[in-house]
């Protein structure tokens, strides 16, 4: 006789084997303090196994909506994860690049083998662009700008000069590492000059291609229509074409490239061997004028 608890919790397990993001759960839980009410922020899990992924066929602007006195959490991701968590909990999730996202958890939906749970993306950063090397890559950043502090007068300059270079080695990687087939995902890559905000300079590399994060992030995929067409071994997607093919009917999941991780990692290392060469030619020139 089959045991039906046994079975579901094999699929559980199974499941969650598919699971290489962590998340930490914060949650508001009020308390009584004498007469008042108060609210403190509660651990409710730490660095617990969960999928984060885009949901098929979004096209809604992740958002939050005040309703006939509700709040509805909109988000176009949504998280896979084996514990029940509540609208509204605070979600720092750490994808397996290394990526930390904080994000608020929507409404979840119940599965007998997980909950899926609408997110809105609050923030994002990666913390280990440079993969196993992040904290002595950190560390000899640290070094270089504190020696470069040592010449105010040309701080500025090769600062804005060695970050525009490295934002532009990491465009260039961008592209490169950005598959053909996807659409003009590839020719989107765009960057900003390095600006100066307080003390610090600021350049931005970005995508606003319809499908970037699909393709970055990784994706569960449903059987649907591609329009395009084979030129050789090369699939061209076209949006008015009539003929095309069905994508997802064999794969379920496709991978992420981590094209801005990887390309953030070459630009780092790029980055602190420009500033290393900088600097020498200022040390060298300052000892030549003693």
């Amino acid at each position: 006789m089959l045991d039906i608890n046994n079975l579901i919790e094999m699929e559980k397990q199974a499941l969650e084997a598919t699971y290489f993001d962590t998340v930490t759960v914060l949650r508001n839980e009020e308390f009584e303090d004498g007469d008042l009410t108060k609210a403190k922020r509660v651990e409710i899990l730490k660095d617990a196994k969960c999928a984060l992924s885009i949901k098929n066929g979004s096209n809604i602007n992740p958002k939050v909506e005040n309703t006939n006195d509700t709040t509805e959490i909109k988000g176009n991701y949504v998280l896979f994860i084996s514990q029940k968590l509540k609208k509204g909990d605070k979600l720092i999730i750490t994808r397996q690049d290394g990526e930390i996202i904080n994000a608020l958890a929507g409404e979840p939906s119940f599965h007998v083998t997980h909950y899926e749970i609408s997110v809105l993306i609050q923030e994002r950063a990666w913390y280990c662009m440079a993969g196993s090397n992040e904290r002595r890559n950190k560390a000899m950043m640290d070094k270089f700008i504190k020696e470069l502090k040592e010449f105010p007068l040309y701080f500025d300059e090769i600062s804005e000069k060695s970050l525009n270079d490295a934002v532009s080695v990491a465009e260039v990687n961008a592209k490169d590492l950005t598959p053909s087939v996807s659409g003009d995902a590839k020719a989107k890559w765009q960057t900003t000059n390095s600006k100066k905000i307080g003390n610090e300079f600021i350049a931005k590399l970005y995508n606003n291609s319809k499908y970037i994060g699909y393709i970055n992030n990784g994706h569960r995929m449903n059987p649907h229509f591609v329009p395009g067409e084979w030129v050789g071994n090369e699939y061209k997607y076209d949006p008015k074409a009539k003929t095309g093919v069905i994508m997802g009917a064999k794969t379920k999941y496709v991978k992420g490239k981590f094209m801005l991780e990887k390309a953030s990692g070459i630009a780092e290392k790029h980055l602190l061997k420009m500033l290393a060469t900088e600097l020498n030619k200022l040390k060298y020139w300052y000892r030549s004028i003693k």
